[in-house]
């Protein structure tokens, strides 16, 4: 372990566990974790299972599009963006779900540098309705459900960038 590693490494919250070298919600399920990881057009930025205090954060799933991957979606957003918003709209149509794409093109100048950078992230939120069931039990099946819709996402997009570069 370099010594960059060690840097950045930190000990798990009350509320967190360690799983791979990272510290996760201790109520995330390992194959939620493995599967998310799995993914082939996307890597996972941020999952999280929710808190309620201090401040309230909702259990959400957050995904950017592989950086080799992004000029093709981008292409085919502009040139569709009709259609690829019924796809989206079909596969996440649950109203437990609040799903924002972001497709962004970011010029800046830092540090007397300048940098352009291209990101498509996918921010993926549980609206919590727990009339009829407890919280918990509510983001376990939210979890349950959002995943294998979110690998589909990911096989129509992997899919997608597979044809137009006919690897």
């Amino acid at each position: 372990m370099n010594s960059l590693t060690r840097r950045y490494r930190r000990n798990p919250r009350p509320h967190e566990r360690l799983w791979k070298d990272r510290c996760v919600d201790k109520n995330l399920k390992d194959e939620w974790l493995i599967r998310l990881n799995a993914l082939q057009a996307f890597n996972l930025v941020s999952i999280c299972e929710g808190h309620d205090s201090p401040a309230r954060r909702p259990p959400h799933i957050h995904l950017r599009l592989k950086e080799e991957y992004f000029p093709i979606v981008s292409d085919e957003w502009h040139r569709s963006g009709q259609t690829m918003s019924r796809l989206i709209n079909s596969l996440f149509s649950t109203e437990a779900t609040k799903i924002e794409i972001e497709l962004k093109e970011v010029f800046q100048k830092w540090q007397g540098r300048y940098n352009y950078k291209q990101d498509f992230t996918a921010r993926i939120r549980c609206r919590i309705n727990s009339e009829s069931q407890s919280i918990q039990t509510c983001v376990v099946n939210w979890f349950q459900s959002i995943i294998p819709e979110i690998q589909e996402l990911d096989t129509l997009i992997f899919d997608l960038c597979m044809e137009k570069t006919d690897l």
